[in-house]
């Protein structure tokens, strides 16, 4: 069965359009599961360099050997993470993890989540999602995404 041209393009677009939608669906998985990762490495890193608390940077989770060294340099999956102690002087007490599209094309919402030490424990852990791609939405007005951290013990 043979299509008339215009057919053939129309098909032919809509194929490119669902596997574009798949794509950012992927993308914005994996963003998710990076933002979970990079909590459960702050736990770890809070727990062994009390003296220091959360790490400001991707390096460091890296140079720890958290993180590989590709997530270390921040950008991966059409995301790009980053980490925030908000310019405090060690021990850092508290971190935001943000991770935001690169462009529309490889994601459109943006998650972030923060954790903070509290009495010796370590609090949060929540990940939020703003559907505008930016970070300061997603702190200020995101919805939860699912559950935190249960506190460390």
């Amino acid at each position: 069965m043979k299509f008339p041209k215009q057919q053939s393009f129309a098909v032919l677009l809509l194929v490119i359009a669902v596997s574009a939608q798949q794509n950012r669906d992927i993308n914005e998985a994996r963003a998710v599961g990076s933002v979970a990762v990079l909590n459960t490495a702050q736990v770890k890193y809070a727990t062994s360099h009390p003296q220091e608390g959360f790490a400001c940077t991707l390096a460091q989770l890296g140079s720890a050997r958290l993180i590989n060294s590709g997530f270390a340099r921040g950008r991966t999956w059409g995301y790009t993470f980053r980490l925030n102690c908000g310019g405090e002087q060690p021990p850092h007490m508290r971190v935001t993890v943000q991770g935001m599209p690169n462009d529309p094309r490889s994601g459109v919402r943006a998650f972030c989540s923060d954790l903070y030490l509290s009495k010796g424990k370590i609090l949060g852990g929540f990940i939020n999602v703003s559907n505008d791609g930016r970070a300061d939405t997603c702190f200020i007005k995101g919805e939860p995404l699912h559950s935190g951290l249960s506190p460390a013990q």
